[in-house]
Parts: C-alpha cells; structure tokens; sequence
C-alpha cells in the first residue's frame, strides 16, 4: 500500500511541474542536419527530470570517395527517454544550468546521389544517446527559454557511430 501511495505521489508531483518543450537545432557531423523536436518534461523533483521527445533531423552529408557523393539524411529519434539534473535549480536569478543524459531509438532514411546520377535509399535503424548540457532561463511567464549543447551519438545496427555536435534551443510550456 505504502508503494502505491509513493508512486501516486510521484505521478501527481511530475503533472504539477510538467512542461511541453520545442526545440530545434543543429547537428554536425559529417554534414550539417536541422533538427525539430517536441519534449515532454517531468520534474520528479524540483532539480531532476526525467524527459520524453521525439525529434526530426534533416541534412546533408557529403563523401568523397573516387568520386563527390552527396547523402541527403532523414533521422526520426523516436522514443528518447532523458534525464536531467538541474545543478544550481532557484539559486540564481535568471540561469538555471543543468546535465542531460538520455538515449533512444532512431529510424533512418539515407538517400545516396552518387556517381551518373545513381540514388540509393537505404534505411537503417539504430540507437541514439545523448549527453549535453544547457540552461534554463526563467522568466515571470510561462514560457521558459533554454540553450543546449553536447554531442548526439547515432548508432546503425551495421555498426557506423555518428558522433554529433549539438546546438539546441528552445522554448519550455508550462501547462
């Protein structure tokens, strides 16, 4: 009894602090990708939260092999799960840093021009994990501001690793 009651207690405590994020971006790697998304937060406390997204990334990559290939790029990171730990959470006025951890699923679709006009669609599922760092700007509204950056790492299933750089920023919704 005493499980469910904590549990209930958590559920309620995470739908009080809820926030709904858009966020978009820049990943580079080979190439440079867009990146779009649409999080779900929820502080378990008043410094951690644990997160859901999904997020869509579009971009080029270009590969120089005997000849100039261009790889156009669709990643859909589908679910993510993250965590964020808040570091200084109400003790400065408008900064509230914070780390965030997380990992997912990505589903890609890799479109290759190469040589007399050949394309190649190739699509290819993996893992995604992720370790960035950002703030939080809090403001008298409620609408919050955010900046993120780190790396985003793209795992295929044939083994390729794509380590990413990041820039995010976005917009935090209080519902």
């Amino acid at each position: 009894m005493r499980v469910i009651v904590i549990v209930f207690l958590f559920i309620i405590n995470s739908l009080v602090y809820a926030y709904i994020t858009g966020q978009g971006g820049i990943l580079s790697e080979l190439g440079t990708s867009f990146v779009m998304g649409i999080e779900k937060n929820f502080f378990i406390t008043k410094a951690v939260s644990v997160n859901t997204s999904f997020n869509y990334a579009f971009g080029y990559q270009s590969d120089y092999w005997f000849y100039f290939m261009v790889t156009t790029t669709h990643h859909f990171v589908m679910p993510s799960v993250s965590l964020s730990l808040y570091i200084m959470r109400g003790k400065v006025k408008h900064f509230e840093p914070y780390i965030d951890s997380g990992c997912g699923y990505v589903l890609a679709v890799l479109r290759k021009n190469g040589l007399k006009g050949k394309i190649e669609t190739d699509i290819d599922n993996g893992g995604f994990v992720k370790m960035t760092f950002g703030s939080d700007f809090p403001i008298k509204s409620p609408v919050l501001p955010f900046i993120e950056t780190g790396a985003w790492i793209i795992i295929g299933v044939d083994g390729s690793t794509y380590t990413n750089f990041a820039f995010l920023s976005g917009l935090r919704f209080k519902i």
